[in-house]
């Protein structure tokens, strides 16, 4: 995996995952290896491809993206909700952005 860094780029770096390989152990096993080069590049990971199983854990079950770091807890302790719809909504999207770059060479 190739992340690139631009020092005068104002955006900081990001790794996406859209598309959903395997079942909760598989998906594991990859998103504990995309956190570990996301933590070595100082980059940001957002999993839209986990919203099968965000709501079984309390770090991705507040956050429609399945970020990593996770976001801070919100100011009452409570988590949010997402409803599930908004999560497959997000997850196709994503998904379907990316197919269409890659088909265009954008990718």
């Amino acid at each position: 995996m190739v992340i690139e860094q631009f020092p005068s780029s104002p955006i900081a770096p990001m790794i996406v995952l859209t598309q959903k390989y395997g079942q909760l152990g598989n998906r594991l096993r990859l998103i504990s290896h995309l956190i570990a080069a996301a933590e070595e590049n100082q980059a940001t990971l957002y999993c839209p491809a986990f919203s099968d199983y965000a709501d079984l854990f309390p770090a991705t079950a507040k956050d429609l993206w399945c970020r990593y770091p996770e976001l801070p807890s919100p100011v009452d302790g409570q988590p949010a909700m997402i409803p599930k719809w908004r999560r497959r909504l997000s997850d196709r999207s994503v998904h379907k952005s990316s197919n269409w770059l890659l088909q265009l060479g954008l990718g």
